[in-house]
């Protein structure tokens, strides 16, 4: 099964991404996230957190 990133699409061979594969066409895919769009999007959602904090009464 290959893993391929749900946001840039990017798809691990062996111990790197990169962008793409002819190899896919006949393979499983596993979505996951590649670690720059998972640092990219947990950023985000820290953001987010900070941001709708209830206010203090």
């Amino acid at each position: 099964m290959v893993k391929i990133c749900c946001v840039c699409h990017r798809v691990k061979l062996k111990n790197s991404w990169v962008k793409g594969s002819q190899e896919l066409e006949a393979t499983k895919l596993s979505h996951c996230y590649c670690p720059r769009c998972y640092q990219r999007t947990m950023r985000q959602v820290q953001e987010m957190g900070r941001r709708f904090q209830p206010a203090a009464d």
